[in-house]
């Protein structure tokens, strides 16, 4: 199981476990601060299981409040973000569909990678403890998560068969569609756009990057752009900007030895003071200490 603050990207490219079997998991517990993962899609498929605390997370732009204990599914390239809450707990099961099919497969497995692979899904809402089903998905969830990096044969049976149970289940109450669904033209156009727009945040956010420079290069007006981010991020470009860099600052610090300075130059801040300051207002603490107590911690 990997123990990790696992701050996402947009478009992710990611090789998820090994190429012999492309799992992997994430935990996300305990931490005193709150982990804003941002927008973002991946080919992969997502099982996020919460567990404690008051969580919010998007999915194909629809908002959906959690209280303590739920289960979400995330289809492959879909667009979706998570605010995961301080001292909260929570756990994620994220793997490339191809490896559920065997070799030969029926119909009722040709059915399955369908539904996975070209995303003909037609509900996206959490199952929660009311569900009748909810106990054994959660402790379904928990299994693969819990032995994910056991490479033995039983093991990586074992949780093959939990996760087409766990898709038969989905499938049994309507997650899935036999057909692709009848598109939503102007909800497509909306996220193509949201996706163009991540995508220039992610290859430019090192820069000096402006609100009038970012409109310009995307096709909108300054006064249309604003009203664009903030009714699809709620929140302000300069806003999401600096929490963008925020976390990829975050990510740096734990996972490469750069000095402090150099990290924050890398994310666009050149005044190191400045950066030292804005990293404590989010983080609580400075650069040093969030490296030493993290590190420490995972």
């Amino acid at each position: 199981m990997t123990t990790v603050l696992e701050i996402e990207n947009l478009k992710e490219t990611l090789n998820r476990g090994d190429i012999k079997f492309p799992l992997e998991s994430y935990v996300w517990s305990g931490y005193n601060f709150d982990n804003n993962i941002k927008m973002h899609w991946h080919s992969d498929v997502e099982l996020v299981r919460f567990i404690k605390g008051d969580f919010s997370y998007t999915i194909k732009m629809q908002e959906y409040k959690i209280k303590d204990r739920a289960i979400a599914f995330i289809p492959a390239n879909v667009l979706h973000s998570f605010i995961l809450p301080s001292y909260s707990s929570e756990s994620a099961v994220v793997f490339n569909p191809k490896m559920l099919p065997f070799s030969e497969y029926d119909e009722s497995e040709r059915a399955l990678s369908k539904a996975l692979i070209k995303g003909y899904t037609s509900l996206y809402n959490p199952i929660t403890p009311d569900d009748p089903d909810f106990e054994y998905l959660d402790e379904a969830i928990d299994y693969i998560v819990t032995n994910s990096k056991d490479n033995s044969i039983c093991s990586r049976l074992r949780i093959k068969s939990k996760l087409i149970e766990i898709f038969a289940i989905l499938q049994s109450k309507g997650y899935f569609s036999e057909e692709e669904a009848i598109a939503d033209t102007s909800s497509m156009q909306r996220e193509d756009r949201v996706k163009h727009l991540l995508k220039y945040i992610s290859e430019n956010y090192p820069k000096n990057i402006t609100v009038n420079e970012t409109a310009e290069k995307l096709g909108f007006t300054t006064e249309y752009f604003c009203r664009f981010f903030k009714k699809n991020f709620g929140e302000s470009f300069i806003e999401y900007l600096n929490d963008y860099r925020m976390d990829r600052a975050a990510q740096a610090l734990l996972l490469t030895n750069l000095p402090v300075a150099r990290i924050g130059e890398n994310c666009g801040y050149q005044n190191s003071g400045y950066f030292f300051r804005v990293f404590k207002k989010k983080f609580g603490c400075t650069p040093n200490q969030f490296r030493t107590l993290k590190s420490s911690k995972n």
